[in-house]
């Protein structure tokens, strides 16, 4: 969700110009149209909860079977609302009615995104009746449910969180434009921001994730001391290990941080309820070892090198259009961002999926060291079952990033029982970072021998 919500900002801020309405320039009946279709939708999510909720009540002991299928409508719901708010933006005339009508000042592009947030925040808000209806039926957690605004600020911040550092950073941007209008041809300025920008998200992620989070340190006790312990023992070392309190609503764990004085481990209050303490230890284990297979500097160097590959194919691609395909370019040209956020989205979900899922599973190696084999195994089996996923089949939307929890626990198992099936997995997993490594600093390379304003491209 947060890659998605980063995504929608991109766009709302990349498009240079919208296309007018599809049945001409009429304000009224293009915000009529948006906040109409707008409104369906609505209708559609307070009919899924109500009728969620009425299952449970009817029958409590298939609370596990509703969570199921809560992930299920939450899922196609998002893809629906992307749908929906890429037709209003384009063929509703959504993005000329709320840019071209409207004078130019910081934070105009916000106003476009109002009925793709509503509609998040709404479905946030109904579907939370289901959650609470499960928990009820549960009734296993100590301590009151959230309240509705908590829930929802539980999950502003959660999904936020990518969002606001560069949304902060483009109404700076917009407001020192705003103020000094020159600034605009100088080809230094937006290097600078873009300079800016990667360093406040690379260094201030861990000090804005315990902000927006509300994220406290982890109570003295044995929980803290075993688990200080383990990181002495894997020569790990952080700032803190920090607890995310969400009411009992969400099980997951997270690194951030790529110095020792700015990593933290975070843990959710319902993780360390919820699983054993040799299962919250290898759990910390698999944290770990993102770190000692420095996957997030591999990750922050993959993504840099790939925006300048990505920025050179679009390039090309729009040049080749001009010159042979002139209904295409214009088309091209009327949807403007939109290609090259397509690009990105496909390429990040095919490649980047493809590394990431990797990566998990060496940092399931070394959780499943931390411990035992059979204690990560547990947290993994705990976990997706207390998130409501389907151990073989839980979605794309939630394995792109992950494999599934079956071929997880396949894997270990084998590992487990024949080294020699870690030894190879390891020895191909280097292949293929190196072989990632090589191949998109060639394609640097020969971006800026070719032609070094594909670079400038990335910074503008």
């Amino acid at each position: 969700m947060p890659f998605l919500l980063l995504l929608v900002l991109t766009l709302t801020y990349l498009q240079g110009s919208w296309p007018e309405p599809v049945f001409g320039p009429d304000p009224l009946a293009s915000a009529l149209l948006t906040w109409g279709t707008l409104g369906c939708l609505l209708i559609g999510v307070e009919w899924i909860s109500r009728q969620l909720c009425r299952t449970i009540r009817i029958n409590p002991g298939r609370t596990f079977r509703v969570r199921q299928v809560l992930a299920i409508c939450r899922r196609y719901y998002l893809i629906s609302l992307l749908a929906y708010y890429g037709i209003a933006l384009y063929l509703f005339g959504w993005g000329w009615t709320g840019k071209e009508q409207i004078g130019k000042f910081p934070g105009r592009e916000l106003l476009l995104m109002t009925p793709f947030l509503i509609g998040l925040i709404f479905s946030w808000a109904r579907f939370y009746d289901v959650e609470l209806a499960c928990r009820d039926a549960q009734d296993e957690y100590e301590g009151p449910a959230p309240s509705r605004w908590a829930y929802l600020a539980l999950k502003f911040r959660h999904n936020f969180l990518l969002v606001i550092p560069p949304l902060l950073l483009f109404l700076i941007r917009e407001s020192i434009l705003a103020l000094f209008p020159s600034l605009e041809e100088d080809i230094l300025f937006p290097s600078i921001i873009a300079g800016v920008l990667l360093l406040g998200v690379f260094l201030g992620i861990p000090w804005i994730l315990r902000l927006m989070l509300g994220l406290t340190p982890l109570p003295e006790g044995q929980l803290r001391t075993r688990l200080l312990d383990a990181a002495r023992r894997m020569k790990f070392r952080c700032n803190d290990i920090l607890v995310w309190n969400t009411r009992f609503t969400v099980a997951n764990a997270m690194v951030t941080g790529p110095l020792p004085f700015l990593r933290y481990v975070v843990l959710s209050d319902r993780l360390i309820q919820d699983l054993e303490p040799e299962e919250v230890e290898a759990v910390f284990g698999h944290e770990v070892g993102h770190i000692k297979h420095h996957h997030m500097l591999f990750y922050l160097g993959f993504v840099l090198a790939s925006l300048v590959a990505l920025v050179a194919i679009h390039n090309a691609v729009i040049a080749y259009c001009k010159d042979h395909m002139p209904v295409l370019f214009g088309w091209l040209q009327a949807m403007d961002a939109v290609p090259f956020l397509l690009l990105l989205a496909g390429y990040v979900v095919v490649v980047f999926g493809f590394l990431s899922r990797r990566c998990e599973r060496q940092a399931d190696i070394f959780g499943s060291r931390a411990v035992s084999c059979q204690a990560f195994i547990a947290a993994l089996e705990k976990v997706a079952s207390m998130n409501g996923l389907h151990r073989e089949r839980p979605g794309w939307l939630s394995s792109w990033q992950h494999s599934t929890i079956a071929r997880r626990v396949a894997f270990l198992e084998k590992a487990h029982a024949d080294p020699a099936v870690e030894t190879h997995f390891q020895r191909r997993i280097r292949l293929v970072k190196w072989g990632v490594v090589f191949c998109l600093t060639a394609v640097v390379v020969v971006v800026f021998r070719i032609n070094p304003d594909h670079v400038w491209a990335i910074l503008k």
